[in-house]
């Protein structure tokens, strides 16, 4: 059974500029009925790496994606909604928001399986939470990469348009490249090791990343 806040979240999702709805939800008060996770995002504040509250930040984040891209829209929108649990102001006043990923990834899957979706999509949703934080340094041993992709191999694809859409939703990027080198150079590292069809990792379809990696890159 369709519970109404399910209906009603992805019906803005399906919209043309789903942050439309949310503010009207915002000013009107429904958003605390419908995405309390996202609710408590209003008004709070991030550091200097981010020009707007949490809140902002991620409904511009899901406005950004294509709207047959629902799945990924719904990760944008909560990607960050472990901050208000996490957010610390350090000496000199630095805000952090350690584990944000964690905890969010935990709020989200709470959230979506309260709502009426299923375990799967849910586990799915906040696997991406999990990981849109990823980082890898030049220097990372492969070891260390191929460990990740044993977790987000089937989600890779999904986690750099993620992050595409993480930086477009940040104003104080709005003059920097949504695809950074470091991304391309991680991104290949990735194909690399998918190609060399390592047991450690299983590729079903050992062509898709080919065809994936243009489309992420050209959306």
């Amino acid at each position: 059974m369709t519970s109404p806040r399910k209906t009603r979240l992805l019906a803005a999702l399906a919209a043309p500029t789903p942050s439309i709805i949310f503010n009207k939800w915002r000013d009107s008060g429904e958003l605390a009925q419908v995405i309390p996770p996202l609710y408590r995002c209003i008004n709070v504040e991030q550091n200097y790496h981010h020009a707007e509250d949490v809140y902002t930040h991620c409904i511009a984040a899901c406005d950004f994606l294509p709207v047959h891209l629902t799945k990924l829209r719904l990760a944008a929108l909560l990607h960050d909604i472990g901050k208000p649990d996490t957010q610390q102001v350090q000496e000199g006043g630095r805000i952090t928001f350690f584990n944000h990923e964690i905890i969010g990834a935990r709020i989200a899957y709470k959230y979506l399986i309260d709502i009426g979706f299923s375990q799967k999509y849910a586990a799915n949703i906040s696997l991406l939470v999990r990981h849109h934080m990823f980082f890898f340094r030049e220097d990372s041993k492969p070891k260390a990469l191929r460990r990740w992709l044993r977790k987000t191999n089937h989600i890779v694809e999904e986690l750099f348009i993620l992050r595409m859409a993480d930086r477009a939703g940040n104003s104080s990027k709005i003059h920097k490249p949504l695809v950074t080198p470091a991304m391309l150079r991680l991104w290949n590292r990735i194909q690399d090791i998918r190609l060399q069809g390592l047991s450690l990792i299983h590729i079903s379809e050992p062509t898709r990343p080919l065809y994936i990696s243009y489309a992420v890159f050209c959306l």
